[in-house]
């Protein structure tokens, strides 16, 4: 398989990537069960406010994230199975939207609603060096509904051997609530 089977073209020329990304969920998840579930679990998401010495943190979990969050990511496991991020291996429903050479995919198993892997179309190693730049410019495109991250080989990524970013929607995530909220009453509103 090749990636011009997985890209989709969703929108009209002109719209931006948050629209294309709104127009690639709504076809996936009327042709994607798998999606679809996924993001039905989100409804079972735990949610705890932790407070030490007067400061909080909101921690969160989904339960269906399970087999995501304890894949094996070492060598040896990671050289045993085949890439889940190369287009050879994606499920046939699965489809995704360009921003260039990256290919914003829906996440489903998603940790908040929107969550995207947005995957390199070459298969490299989990890498920020070089595409801080590229980071940026995504996440500019996107706008700021959605918020969009990198996790690294180190860091809990389940692809380390291949480069990808993700992103969701920003409403909604907890540390950016907080410091949304901060800064609101440092400037007494």
């Amino acid at each position: 398989m090749s990636w011009d089977r997985i890209e989709l073209d969703v929108a009209a020329a002109g719209e931006g990537l948050a629209a294309r990304i709104e127009g690639l969920f709504a076809q996936q998840r009327a042709t994607w069960p798998t999606l679809r579930e996924g993001e039905a679990a989100l409804q079972h998401l735990q949610v705890k406010r932790l407070e030490v010495d007067g400061a909080s943190i909101v921690v969160q979990a989904n339960p269906a994230r399970r087999n995501s969050v304890h894949a094996s990511v070492d060598a040896q496991s990671i050289a045993a199975r085949a890439c889940f991020l190369c287009p050879e291996n994606m499920p046939p429903e699965e489809r995704g939207v360009a921003f260039e050479d990256l290919l914003v995919l829906p996440n489903p198993y998603p940790i908040l609603p929107m969550h995207c892997t947005v995957a390199d179309r070459a298969h490299r190693q989990q890498r920020l060096a070089g595409r801080v730049g590229q980071l940026v410019r995504l996440a500019a495109a996107a706008g700021p509904e959605l918020a969009v991250f990198y996790n690294g080989p180190r860091s809990g990524a389940s692809a380390p051997d291949h480069l990808h970013f993700q992103a969701c929607r920003a409403a909604g995530i907890p540390l950016l609530e907080e410091l949304s909220g901060a800064a609101a009453d440092s400037r007494g509103v």
